[in-house]
Parts: C-alpha cells; sequence; structure tokens
C-alpha cells in the first residue's frame, strides 16, 4: 500500500504572462513501509539544520516552502543554507522511493470535470484521477492524508464532505476504486511528511507561475521525482501525469519548457511539443 500526503496552494498574481490566479493540490505518495524512516529522516535533518527542538508554538518549527513571521525558517535558515536544506530533504524522498503528482489550475478558465463547482474541487478531482491512475499502474492500493484546514471543526467537516464526496463520485475518466474511502488529515504542524508536501507543491506553483529567483533550482530536485509516463515513441513525460496543467491546451507548451516533454497526448490524440497552435510557442516567458 501507498501513502499520499497532500496540501493545497494558491498564487493570485503570478508573474508569468498570459496566467489567471492559480490553485494547485500536490504532494508525494511514498510505499507504507517506508513512512517511519523518511519521517524520522527529516526529524533528525531538522535538529542537525538547527530548528529549534522547542518552542512556544508547534508552528514555529514548521518546515514551510514560504514561511511566515512567526516561523523559525524566516531568519533562521535562508540563502545558500536554506537551499542545501531542500537538496537533503528532497534528497530524503527520492531514497524513500517517493513520487510527486501536482495539478494547477487557472481559475478564470473553465473546469476540466463538468460537474466541479470550483477550481478548488476541480484540481482535487484531476489529483484523485492521478493518484487512482498511479495506483492502478502498480496493482495496488493508497491512502491519503492532508492538512487540516484552518478555522475550526465546521471547516474541516466541509473539506472532508466535499474531499468524501469527489472519492465516492469518481469523473467520467476515472472511479476512485484503488483510493480507501477513510480520507485522513492531521495538522501540518506536527507531522513533517505534511510540511514536505507543502515545499513540494509550492514550489511547483511557484516555479510555473514564473517566480524566477527561489524556486528554478529547487524546482530541478522536485523534477526527478515527478511521476511520468514512457512509450518506446514519445519517450518520458510529465505533463498531465506528474505535473497537470488546466486548462491543458493552453499551458501543454509549458511542459517542454519547464518539464522537457517532447510530446503531449490528451486522451487518445498526441502531438509534438512545441506546438505553434498554443500559448507559449516561442518562449515560455510569452504567451
Amino acid at each position: 500500500m501507498w501513502m499520499f500526503f497532500a496540501d493545497d496552494s494558491r498564487q493570485r498574481k503570478p508573474s508569468r504572462k498570459g496566467m489567471g490566479p492559480l490553485v494547485a493540490i500536490g504532494g508525494f505518495g511514498v510505499p507504507c513501509e517506508q513512512i517511519g524512516k523518511l519521517e524520522r529522516g527529516i526529524n533528525e535533518l531538522c535538529l542537525q539544520t538547527g530548528f529549534p527542538e522547542k518552542a512556544d508554538s508547534p508552528q514555529k518549527k514548521e518546515i514551510k516552502w514560504s514561511p511566515g513571521n512567526n516561523q523559525w525558517m524566516r531568519t533562521g535558515l535562508v540563502n545558500d543554507d536554506r537551499l542545501e536544506f531542500w537538496r537533503k530533504l528532497l534528497g530524503l524522498l527520492g531514497d524513500a522511493g517517493g513520487r510527486v503528482i501536482v495539478v494547477i489550475e487557472d481559475t478564470k478558465k473553465k473546469p476540466a470535470i463538468k460537474t466541479s463547482t470550483s477550481a478548488e474541487m476541480d484540481v482535487l478531482h484531476l489529483f484523485l484521477e492521478r493518484v487512482n491512475m498511479f495506483l492502478d499502474d502498480r496493482d495496488d492500493d493508497g491512502l491519503i492524508v492532508v492538512d487540516r484546514p484552518g478555522g475550526g471543526r465546521k471547516q474541516e467537516d466541509s473539506f472532508l464532505s466535499d474531499c468524501l464526496d469527489a472519492l465516492e463520485v469518481g469523473t467520467e475518466y476515472v472511479k476512485h476504486e484503488r483510493i480507501a474511502l477513510n480520507l485522513l488529515t492531521a495538522s501540518s504542524s506536527h507531522v513533517r511528511l505534511l510540511q514536505l508536501a507543502d515545499v513540494v507543491v509550492g514550489s511547483a506553483l511557484a516555479f510555473f507561475g514564473g517566480e524566477d529567483v527561489h524556486s528554478p533550482p529547487v524546482f530541478e530536485m522536485v523534477k526527478p521525482l515527478f511521476h511520468c509516463a514512457w512509450d518506446k515513441v514519445t519517450g518520458t513525460r510529465i505533463g498531465g501525469v506528474g505535473l497537470k496543467v488546466q486548462p491543458a491546451l493552453k499551458y501543454a507548451n509549458l511542459y517542454h519548457w519547464l518539464l522537457g516533454d517532447e510530446f503531449f497526448w490528451q486522451g487518445t490524440k498526441g502531438w509534438s511539443l512545441p506546438s505553434s497552435s498554443y500559448s507559449y510557442s516561442i518562449d515560455p516567458l510569452k504567451p
């Protein structure tokens, strides 16, 4: 069995031209037998790096892609030291056999799933699709752990209700038969693996959205961990598999520029990238 740890992220004003506000859900999966070793490894790395063992609130000790003013990482781990920490952290995930799946959506565009009532629900459906397909390829089952939303019990119940509905209904393309219906929540301030999910999805969204200072070197560390597909005709591709962007056709060329994909599939149709028919055909900075 595999266990997935997932979180969400938003970018209201992406710096890449031609993009609307973005929302993302993503994270990583690891075989269940690797969970304890990975969590211990991250804890040891944090202690070696200088994270405080004790603090007046657990949030201060969190690993965050974008740490707040009240968190130790904000000033205690910066510049090259932080980059080295990301390298070691993502190295631990790779050593555990972790595979990354992230879904990003432009909230100004139509959802991929007709029944989705919001961009947040749409990326959730798309994320669950990809997790289920990942598990199906391995003839295995999985469980998903998500960060407990802020706002108290009422908001948590609403979020869980939406997730469970999505799991039970599936989509017109995928039924989530490989994912256990008992979706789990936990507070990220107490679970290092959920904090790692925040780093994975946060760095991917920042890079895709055009942030060009902090995210590029980290994204290069994440990229080998993305779930991917392969066939002897078109080779390896991450786009639409480990990193899914909606709307797919508008942003398909970014799969080439940002991921190195040479081919794009949608359903049973495929074509070479970059394609002059879609945005960013010549330059990833120019739609």
